[in-house]
């Protein structure tokens, strides 16, 4: 099955968030998607120059008050946050677990060494929360198979962006479709139960959701 997981950058009210939240998960998303990204929009790894900086507004804080007034309406809203800032810190990770995060997605990018990336995948997995990495469209995907493949039982989702991160008015960038192609090809050859995300850039002529987990 396909699930959907709408992104609060789409949100243009931010006066509304948690309103806004809600009603997606009732009118049939199956989560809401956090893109948290800090550094006022200068380029880095992951982002590049003039992406939106969200880290005022998607906040932990921000996360919980959506999970309590959910729960005051008997509503479940799970809820997946996915950093892109460089090398990001436990305990800056923590704050989105207390708050309620569902998953936690960290950048490829963001960490040039990849052992560090799999200290903080392990770390999320210890506090029983589901993890994963997100990648750019201009990955090295099979640098990114052989870190999978190394590592199978830290990698819950691998989330494959459609266009580049925080950047708005961007098309689906369709050469991402072969990274996509091999991730499910990697999966199905190792009997691996990861979940690929498609994020961003998805319009209806791409016949996919924005942020789409199978």
């Amino acid at each position: 099955p396909v699930l959907i997981s709408p992104s609060l950058l789409a949100v243009k009210d931010k006066e509304n968030h948690v309103k806004q939240a809600i009603l997606a998960v009732k009118a049939g998303a199956d989560m809401i998607h956090f893109d948290v990204v800090s550094g006022s929009g200068k380029e880095t790894a992951v982002i590049k120059e003039d992406s939106e900086d969200t880290s005022l507004i998607l906040t932990p804080d921000l996360l919980r008050n959506i999970k309590e007034a959910a729960k005051k309406e008997g509503v479940a809203v799970p809820i997946d946050v996915h950093i892109m800032d460089m090398e990001p810190a436990e305990g800056y990770i923590r704050k989105f677990i207390a708050a309620g995060a569902d998953i936690i997605v960290l950048h490829w990018e963001a960490f040039l060494n990849k052992e560090t990336l799999a200290q903080r995948l392990k770390f999320v997995g210890e506090q029983n929360i589901s993890q994963g990495i997100a990648l750019r469209p201009d990955v090295d995907i099979e640098a990114v198979g052989n870190f999978i493949q190394n590592n199978p039982t830290l990698i819950r989702y691998v989330s494959q962006a459609g266009v580049y991160p925080c950047l708005g008015g961007q098309t689906f960038i369709y050469p991402v479709l072969g990274n996509i192609r091999y991730l499910d090809s990697l999966r199905k050859r190792h009997n691996f139960s990861y979940k690929i995300i498609v994020d961003g850039g998805i319009e209806p002529e791409v016949s996919a959701p924005k942020a789409a987990f199978s």
